[in-house]
């Protein structure tokens, strides 16, 4: 009964389509440009893997994790498109997940690596 009540309280009356598009083309350009930044670094990608060098730049002086803004962007995006608040439930639950799972370890990681450099990084630039 819920869902049906969620399903139908309307988010966006027209456009939705449109609008859940563009959220996800941003969400997919914010995550390519992130990834380029691990190339030109030559640094891992992979999140269990030790980085060998901090990026700072591109992507990453707007936020700590834009991988995975990127992703949730994009889950977003999905859900906008439906027209429903139910749609956006699966972009919540996948932040929260990101949130505690792999940007709070991942941060320890590269003060652990980093040092001082880390830190002040973390310290700078926002995690989301």
């Amino acid at each position: 009964m819920a869902a049906m009540v969620l399903n139908a309280v309307p988010i966006l009356e027209l456009g939705s389509r449109t609008f859940g598009g563009l959220v996800m083309l941003v969400g997919v350009g914010l995550a390519l440009w992130a990834g380029m930044g691990f190339r030109t670094r030559h640094t891992p990608i992979h999140p269990g893997h030790t980085p060998t060098a901090l990026i700072t730049t591109g992507a990453f002086s707007i936020n700590r994790n834009p991988i995975y803004t990127g992703m949730v962007l994009i889950t977003l995006g999905i859900g906008l498109s439906q027209g429903s608040l139910l749609g956006i439930l699966p972009a919540v639950a996948l932040w929260y997940g990101l949130d505690r799972h792999f940007a709070a370890p991942e941060e320890a990681k590269l003060i652990e690596t980093f040092g001082d450099e880390g830190r002040a990084y973390v310290e700078k630039v926002r995690r989301w």
